[in-house]
């Protein structure tokens, strides 16, 4: 229900960020749920909207930091190593298809990613990479990577669109965009062989290639086309290169190791914005509010999550949506090999995991 000009409530809570509702004519307007004594919500707008929402509690139950957690394990024994252009993976994806999905998320996908308003690219872009968590943990922690920060990369360049060539078709491809030359060097096999920095006409075979094979899910064979489709093999590359940079110490003309690993890996003319939308990335990661606030949309958008017929309403959905994902990265892309193999102490990582946060979210 919504609110009733100049009528008092007694209230309990609130939500921890602003929702966005649809007034009369189509028009946003952002306020906060209200908890009453009665356990009803109330949406703290006073104003008419086209229908008055009636939401249950549980929509609003907290599940989801509960799962969301970066922690750095040491426990496993790591090798001194700095530079890892030439450490392939020998095995990869086995995927042929995805969950069968019918979901409401924010943001529209274009060309470059996601479209819409601020509050919409931010959540729909941390529930589509959040997905791929299980991934950049196991590459972060055998690398010595500050956690999150692969996820983070993630949201920026593809805003967690799997599939997505770049916005210009210059050739790059992967969660984490690279381009064919660079791909080489850190040992990824890539279409035709393709060695380029630029290659447009690679770049539109590339985004011919996704619509023909996304759209009859034939995902293991687009990932033996070229590695950067293989969601693990591009991000272990993505871990190898931020180590190698890493390792390589600190340029004092960006500052410390890390800042000076995120220039070398995005470049001296992309690197303050890239290192902006990072920690921006990174603060989002790290917000329980905003993560709580993600589930209250995900769970508002999609109040029955229907999966292989099954579904799950009352407040479980944005919860089985992620336990779903994960599961099925674990199975298909090898996940229990991939965490067996040695982990690497990358010169400067160690000091970098200590001051990270500092840098990075407070």
């Amino acid at each position: 229900m919504t609110g009733e000009k100049n009528t008092k409530y007694q209230i309990q809570q609130r939500t921890p960020i602003p929702y966005s509702i649809t007034l009369s004519g189509g028009k946003q307007q952002d306020a906060y749920w209200y908890q009453l004594k009665n356990n009803a919500w109330v949406f703290g707008y006073y104003t008419e909207v086209k229908k008055a929402e009636k939401v249950p509690y549980q929509i609003f139950q907290n599940r989801l930091n509960q799962l969301i957690q970066f922690t750095n394990n040491n426990s496993k024994v790591r090798v001194e190593r700095n530079d890892f252009r030439k450490l392939a993976l020998a095995f990869g994806s086995t995927q042929e298809s995805e969950p069968p999905l019918d979901l409401e998320l924010l943001g529209e996908k274009y060309s470059h990613g996601l479209k819409g308003s601020t509050y919409e690219k931010e959540v729909g872009t941390f529930l589509r990479s959040i997905r791929f968590k299980p991934l950049t943990d196991a590459v972060e922690h055998r690398y010595n990577l500050p956690p999150g920060i692969l996820l983070a990369m993630i949201m920026q360049e593809s805003n967690g669109v799997a599939y997505l060539p770049n916005g210009t078709d210059d050739g790059g491809i992967g969660l984490c965009h690279m381009q064919p030359q660079i791909a080489q060097e850190f040992s990824l096999k890539t279409l035709d062989n393709n060695h380029e920095m630029v290659d447009y006409q690679h770049g539109k075979k590339l985004r011919g290639l996704v619509e023909d094979y996304t759209r009859g899910q034939l995902l293991h064979h687009l990932s033996l086309t070229d590695d950067r489709f293989d969601h693990l093999k591009n991000l272990d590359a993505a871990g190898r290169m931020m180590a190698t940079y890493m390792a390589a110490g600190a340029n004092p003309a960006f500052g410390g190791p890390l800042r000076s690993a995120v220039a070398r890996y995005a470049g001296k003319r992309n690197y303050q914005q890239y290192w902006d939308n990072l920690k921006y990335y990174m603060k989002l990661l790290y917000d329980p509010a905003f993560i709580e606030m993600a589930e209250i949309q995900f769970n508002l958008s999609n109040p029955e999550f229907v999966v292989y017929e099954k579904i799950y309403s009352n407040g479980g959905q944005a919860e089985r949506y992620l336990l779903l994902w994960w599961n099925y990265m674990e199975s298909n892309f090898q996940l229990a090999q991939y965490k067996k193999l040695e982990a690497f102490r990358p010169e400067n990582s160690d000091d970098v995991i200590a001051t990270y946060k500092r840098y990075m979210i407070k």
